[in-house]
């Protein structure tokens, strides 16, 4: 199991995040090696990936460096089948929480406290019926059973503050009878540099199942043992 998109934003200052990313709404930038958000409308700014990322799919594990989590608040988005359908993990002030809006009536799942530190990794993971979130690699929470959305989507971030900043944003596809304690470990594939590939994206290597090796697909990100 692998990433199927991860986006290090490691190039150049820019007002464009790359053909791998769709503004929807507000403006975020590239920012000394991370996205940034630079004006919000409506009190908030939102990213969501594009097709050239990777196609929509069912299962999948979405994860990123909140920067400044300390004083900003953001969100990251799984399963995103449309506008009106998707799961979501809000990090807010004071809690961690996951939302499903199922034909666009949002239902709070699961709460949980939680004081945020500048530069948490957090993940919110969507397999079959179950979802999970994580900071730290650690999960919070209890597993949520729930059946609201089904359909394959895509990933996104959304932030509420100007200068929220994110870094390591990464998509997994997990396999039929994988879980988030699989033993594959990520490794980065090559592509070929240039505008058309701007996000990386990532395959498994399973030598790593047999020799417990950690992850290099984020720099501070330290995978589970099993």
């Amino acid at each position: 199991m692998g990433y199927i998109f991860f986006d290090d934003f490691n190039r150049a200052d820019s007002a464009s995040l790359g053909a791998n990313w769709s503004e929807v709404n507000g403006n975020t930038d590239i920012v000394s090696n991370a996205a940034e958000t630079i004006t919000l409308v409506s009190g908030y700014s939102f990213v969501e990936t594009t097709a050239s990322a990777f196609a929509a799919v069912k299962d999948m594990r979405v994860s990123g460096k909140f920067i400044n989590a300390a004083t900003s608040a953001g969100r990251l988005y799984a399963r995103r089948v449309d506008g009106s359908n998707y799961y979501y993990l809000d990090q807010s002030a004071t809690a961690l929480a996951i939302y499903k809006v199922v034909a666009g009536v949002e239902t709070l799942l699961q709460s949980t406290l939680n004081v945020p530190l500048n530069n948490d990794v957090y993940v919110l993971e969507v397999f079959g019926q179950s979802l999970r979130y994580f900071k730290n690699d650690e999960q919070i929470g209890t597993t949520v059973i729930d059946t609201g959305v089904t359909g394959a989507g895509i990933a996104a971030f959304l932030s509420f503050g100007v200068g929220w900043r994110i870094d390591d944003f990464g998509v997994e596809e997990i396999p039929a009878g994988g879980t988030y304690d699989d033993r594959w470990r990520a490794r980065p594939s090559v592509l070929t540099s240039g505008t058309s590939t701007l996000g990386t994206k990532r395959s498994a290597y399973p030598e790593d199942a047999q020799d417990g090796g950690l992850s290099d697909a984020v720099a501070d990100y330290r995978s589970r043992d099993v």
